[in-house]
Parts: structure tokens; sequence; C-alpha cells
């Protein structure tokens, strides 16, 4: 018989990403402020990682959930207008290559 462990490990994530818990009532607290994300990710870390002063990429571990606006304390899972004309990094190049695979 498969055992399982008795609790999933914590997810992890790099120096460049900002954990926050969620509360019980869904929401995440970012320079004093709480923003709602969502009840189902109660008690979860939840990773924000900035983009610049006002806007954060919100993760739960490696799947991206969508955009914080930290000036209006608002979470949508869309990409905000005001993004779409920036040439942001996709999330192949946040990501860390690791050590590079030798030629076979």
């Amino acid at each position: 018989m498969l055992e399982y462990p008795r609790r999933a490990s914590e997810l992890e994530y790099d120096d460049s990403t900002e954990v926050r818990r969620v509360s019980q009532q869904g929401s995440v607290k970012w320079k004093g402020e709480r923003t709602y994300i969502s009840e189902v990710f109660r008690y979860e870390p939840l990773g924000l990682k900035p983009l610049d002063e006002r806007w954060l990429r919100v993760y739960y571990g490696p799947v991206e959930l969508g955009w914080l606006d930290g000036c209006r304390n608002r979470f949508s899972r869309k990409q905000p207008r005001e993004l779409k004309n920036q040439n942001l990094p996709d999330e192949k190049e946040l990501e860390d290559p690791g050590p590079a695979q030798p030629d076979r």
C-alpha cells in the first residue's frame, strides 16, 4: 500500500519573490493593505514577484495566478491593459536556467 505524507511539503519560492500567507478570508497583505485573492488559497503561501513599483505577479508555487495592483490593492487574473504594451519578461525569462546541460 502506498503511503502518503501526513502533510504536503511547503511550497518554495526564489529570493526575488515575496511570500505572503493568505488569510482565512482569502486576502494577502501588501504594504499594509489587504487585497482579496480567493478563499480557495486560505492559509496557503503565495508568491508575489514585483515587476515595478506598482505591479506584482502572483503565484501559487510554479503556477501564475494573476496580477496584483499594489497601488489600488486589486487582484486580476488577466494581465492589466497598462502592462500589455510593455515588453515584460515571460515566465521562462524569469526562471533561473540552472546548470548548463552537456550536449549529447
